[in-house]
């Protein structure tokens, strides 16, 4: 039998040239582990694709899932092999705990640092891999192997609207002062009510300058007002530079690849806050830009107009984001 991974793909093989076809997968893992066992191996290359279609079998409810944590545990394998680990008695809680926080190239091919969230994930797999193999007859102590667990990372602190200080001097700071930078572009959209995908799919034909609207498309479709700052600073640029009605506003190709165009946008607006000098400070992320609107609406009208004005459905997430008890207007 042997279950792996192939090269350049997510797809787990799962077969046994010596069993008919029609065998279950978990008789066929079953049997094989016990000749394991009577034999006395724990030689992990042996024991690894038992193991692993083990993993697989628990979770075939799923095929995605199932797909991904057996290829996870694929790696701990071939991690625990590349460490010099032979037997199942090489292995130890500081080795595991090594590969959960393991360096992995990231899609830009940089490697990076597992982070606390991805290296607790990985914890997780590896107890689930080794309590698979005791339950397959490997004479190991799964807790002890998973070694001391990785506390679960501290909830982030929600976003809040920035304070006028605040905004005016995010609204400084937007402009880089190199040409006709699209900063404060990206700024005006999201002070609009935008978030960073919708923003990013934001085209020069969405914007009526006459009327002072942006037409953010997607999901929670709607016309926003943008504000006295954001209209000069779209005629500003647009005076500077000609525009076509099918260009994006505040990036290039986003119809390609919208995730990274969001992406970009949301690190570009970070990056404003950071050269104000308030990006450190508790609550401002980049999503305050669009609350801090939304809390203007909200004072100025009502707790719905808000919600509108942000695309959600959901007036309770609104007034907890804005810190409004909506139940007991009026």
């Amino acid at each position: 039998m042997d279950v792996s991974v192939r090269p350049g793909t997510r797809q787990l093989r799962l077969f046994d040239p010596q069993q008919p076809a029609g065998v279950p997968v978990w008789v066929r893992l079953v049997q094989t582990a016990s000749e394991l066992a009577m034999s006395g191996s724990l030689l992990l290359e042996r024991w690894r694709p038992v193991v692993v279609g083990a993993v697989a079998e628990r979770y075939r409810q799923n095929a995605r899932t199932a797909q991904k944590i057996a290829a996870e545990a694929a790696r701990l394998f071939r991690f625990m092999a590349a460490s010099g680990a032979e037997c199942w008695s090489d292995v130890s809680s500081a080795l595991v705990l090594e590969w959960c926080w393991a360096a992995r190239r990231d899609r830009s091919g940089v490697h990076r640092r597992a982070a606390p969230a991805t290296a607790r994930n990985r914890q997780w797999t590896a107890l689930t891999v080794f309590r698979e193999a005791v339950a397959l007859g490997v004479p190991i102590d799964p807790e002890a192997l998973a070694g001391e667990r990785i506390p679960r990372p501290k909830k982030v602190e929600s976003a809040r609207p920035l304070t006028d200080e605040e905004l005016a001097s995010a609204r400084s700071h937007a402009d880089t002062g190199l040409g006709l930078s699209r900063r404060p572009l990206l700024l005006a959209l999201a002070s609009a009510g935008g978030t960073a995908s919708e923003i990013a799919a934001v085209r020069w034909s969405d914007i009526n300058l006459d009327a002072g609207t942006v037409h953010f498309n997607g999901a929670a479709a709607r016309t926003c007002l943008l504000d006295e700052w954001g209209i000069c600073t779209v005629r500003r640029f647009v005076q500077n530079r000609p525009v076509q009605a099918d260009e994006f506003v505040g990036v290039t190709a986003a119809g390609s690849i919208p995730e990274r165009a969001a992406h970009s946008v949301t690190v570009r607006l970070g990056q404003i806050l950071q050269d104000a000098g308030i990006s450190g400070r508790p609550g401002v992320t980049a999503r305050s830009f669009r609350l801090t609107t939304a809390r203007k609406i909200l004072d100025g009208e009502s707790i719905e107009a808000a919600a509108r004005s942000l695309g959600a459905v959901s007036l309770d997430t609104v007034a907890d984001a804005l810190g409004h008890d909506w139940r007991n207007d009026g």
